[in-house]
């Protein structure tokens, strides 16, 4: 029975590591990859994605009968408050990331992610300076909630100038912006003198509150958006990844017949589930430790590119693991 129990574990993570070597496939593939015909796995009803389904929504159940479970249980309440105690780190590292992010992109060319990059122009210039600047000042921490308006300012821009489906698999990095909108960073020092900032720090006050909820919920977004809109609705470019990255290692666990499609379907249904399941408020910490450790376990694949791109996300995983889901728009008590 152990044998089995750890065969199912081994399958279980052999399932999700794909939620972190895929998370962000477009900047290992070329954007320019011919959109070639789905395979019948994706495009028709059959036994195997149906099966497929059904066990994502049992996962779901699962982790509700799960997540009602460990909320009574003592143990877990003890650690919850440990945690609680780094929870004054969530601003410092989310701005830090995301000015570290932007300072890098804006010199790389890109905005927020790789696969955004910005065309040689006068305006593309201004952009990026505008990036940089805005990186700054988060990294120095100068008034981080003007600055993080000024980048939510420029994600909207991004909508706007690039498709919409790669932009909003970057939801998360909104999500950024909008909690050290609301909470700035209480760590800084207060600067008196501007009446602008305390006549700012009044006006979010009432907001603050909804922070961590809305980060959450974004993150949770994030994660379903780009398992749904790049595994399951144009799931080449994962099969692409996987024929330079032989990561599809279930047929070494026993099952044969786990084919590449099998692979990248099993992989966004997971990135989805995990995603409603953020959302949701599920297992947050949970969740998000997981996903923190897969992360970590990628890096040596795929190298700068995937650690500079998921310093934000790294930094939202940390905040869900030491702060919890936040108090607002949960389906269960956490």
């Amino acid at each position: 029975m152990f044998k089995n129990l750890k065969r199912l574990a081994l399958s279980l993570i052999g399932l999700a590591l794909p939620l972190t070597t895929f998370a962000h496939e477009q900047w290992f593939v070329s954007p320019f990859l011919q959109d070639p015909e789905k395979p019948l796995l994706f495009r028709e009803w059959s036994v195997v994605n149906a099966a497929m389904l059904v066990a994502a929504v049992i996962g779901v159940v699962v982790a509700l009968v799960l997540h009602r479970l460990l909320s009574k249980n003592s143990r877990v309440k003890a650690v919850k408050k440990w945690l609680d105690d780094y929870s004054p780190w969530a601003s410092i590292v989310l701005r830090g990331s995301m000015g570290v992010l932007l300072l890098v992109g804006s010199g790389a060319g890109f905005l927020f992610a790789p696969d955004l990059m910005v065309q040689p122009t006068l305006a593309g210039a201004w952009l990026l300076a505008l990036e940089f600047f805005t990186g700054l000042a988060l990294v120095l921490g100068i008034y981080p909630r003007l600055a993080s308006l000024v980048g939510l300012g420029l994600y909207l821009a991004v909508l706007v100038i690039f498709p919409v489906q790669p932009v909003a698999s970057y939801l998360a990095f909104a999500g950024v912006f909008v909690y050290l909108i609301m909470k700035g960073d209480p760590t800084l020092p207060v600067a008196k003198k501007w009446a602008f900032h305390s006549w700012g720090q009044k006006l979010v006050a009432p907001l603050s509150p909804y922070a961590t909820s809305l980060l959450r919920i974004l993150t949770g977004l994030c994660f379903a958006l780009a398992g749904f809109l790049y595994k399951i609705l144009t799931p080449w470019y994962s099969l692409e990844i996987l024929k330079t990255h032989p990561l599809n290692f279930m047929p070494s666990l026993g099952f044969a017949n786990f084919g590449d499609e099998m692979f990248v379907l099993a992989a966004g249904l997971v990135e989805l589930t995990l995603g409603i399941l953020l959302m949701l408020g599920v297992l947050p910490r949970l969740i998000s430790l997981v996903v923190f450790g897969l992360f970590l376990s990628t890096l040596a694949i795929f190298g700068p590119t995937e650690l500079i791109g998921h310093l934000p996300l790294f930094a939202i995983l940390f905040v869900i693991i030491v702060a919890g889901p936040g108090k607002k728009w949960t389906v269960m008590e956490n």
